[in-house]
């Protein structure tokens, strides 16, 4: 199996995004738009927090490419949020409203990662309106939209086919000391992502997946290695 990572095109991903014209030509306006490869090299990214689908179809986790690409914790947003969502037992559009609200009094910078088909994703099987319904209520502010940074492509990186491939494999070999299978295949997904750079060209899948597994089993050893070097510098150091 052959495998590679996909050469994004803005224009494309935009029209992937089912955002209509006017939004698009207001993003484009007042804030930053760039694929996720361009956003990799934003400089001020560390300062952002993360908006998006967080767990697009069971393959892009967004929690895990925050912390890849070094962005802040967007659960320091949502806190305050937390409970009201929990005693609700459901998220209508005015909660969505008021954390936006909130969001925006506080002058957060956000990375708002775009989905395909934003305004009919479904997940679990109902439709999920809360990502398109914040992303509307950014781009009416245009005031503050240069703070901003609109990122397209990053649920294009890994296909369903890439991930069952990876799946599969992981059911057939047994790495399970490091985890279960899906635990196995998100990490994998993850590691892909965060070196993209290597994998802009064509590899074969078995490979990457043992290379990334390696590298695991190297960082295992050198993990131990600095734990027994401070236990021993301890023991030592005792009066």
């Amino acid at each position: 199996m052959m495998f590679k990572l996909p050469k994004l095109s803005l224009e494309d991903e935009m029209v992937k995004s089912e955002l209509g014209e006017e939004q698009l030509n207001t993003l484009k306006k007042y804030s930053n738009v760039g694929t996720i490869y361009e956003f990799s090299n934003y400089e001020g990214r560390r300062k952002m927090f993360p908006f998006g689908i967080s767990n697009y179809n069971k393959i892009i986790y967004l929690q895990h490419f925050s912390k890849i690409m070094e962005l802040k914790d967007w659960e320091e947003l949502y806190e305050p949020y937390r409970y009201s969502y929990y005693f609700n037992q459901t998220w209508s559009s005015e909660h969505t409203s008021l954390f936006m609200e909130s969001v925006l009094s506080k002058g957060a910078k956000i990375a708002f990662f775009v989905p395909p088909n934003i305004k009919t994703y479904t997940e679990n099987g109902r439709k999920y309106y809360v990502t398109n319904h914040e992303l509307e209520i950014l781009a009416e502010h245009t005031g503050s939209l240069q703070d901003h940074y609109f990122i397209f492509g990053l649920y294009s990186l890994i296909s369903k086919e890439d991930k069952d491939n990876i799946l599969n494999f992981y059911s057939k070999n047994n790495f399970n000391e490091f985890g279960s299978i899906e635990e196995l295949t998100r990490w994998t997904v993850r590691e892909i992502i965060y070196n993209y750079k290597k994998y802009m060209e064509e590899k074969d899948l078995n490979e990457v997946i043992l290379d990334i597994v390696n590298e695991w089993k190297r960082k295992r050893e050198e993990y131990k290695l600095v734990c027994f070097q401070k236990a021993f510098k301890g023991l030592f150091s005792q009066d």
